[in-house]
């Protein structure tokens, strides 16, 4: 299977963060591990339970909300926490709502529109 990562910004208050991040459709929001929330300094809001690919079950925090930038869009949008330095991810939730479309042939993300070559979500 095939990667595409995704060259977003988050913003919280006065932080910001510029990453490059894995996009992951079968997943719904963003993911952020620990180490990335400390940075951000990103307070907690509830906590869910999630299950891993490798059926583990555990509760996490969701935490922000932040402004996530790709490209000239924006939006707001909380954060799953991730345990210790697990790999974060771009999930579907804010990819439909940054307008976004996955071009599998130029193995990248890119403005949503109706050319050829894309995985519309």
């Amino acid at each position: 299977m095939t990667s595409i990562y995704a060259d977003i910004r988050l913003f919280y208050g006065d932080k910001e963060m510029q990453l490059s991040i894995a996009v992951n459709r079968s997943a719904q929001s963003l993911a952020l591990n620990e180490t990335w929330q400390e940075a951000l300094q990103l307070p907690v809001v509830s906590q869910t339970m999630i299950t891993f690919p490798n059926g583990d079950v555990q509760m996490c925090d969701v935490a922000g909300p932040v402004s996530l930038r790709w490209l000239d869009r924006q939006i707001h949008c909380t954060v799953l926490i991730l345990p210790g330095d697990t790999a974060p991810y771009l999930g579907s939730g804010p990819l439909l709502e940054l307008g976004a479309a996955v071009d599998m042939q130029g193995k990248q993300l890119v403005r949503g529109s109706k050319d050829d070559g894309k995985i519309y979500l």
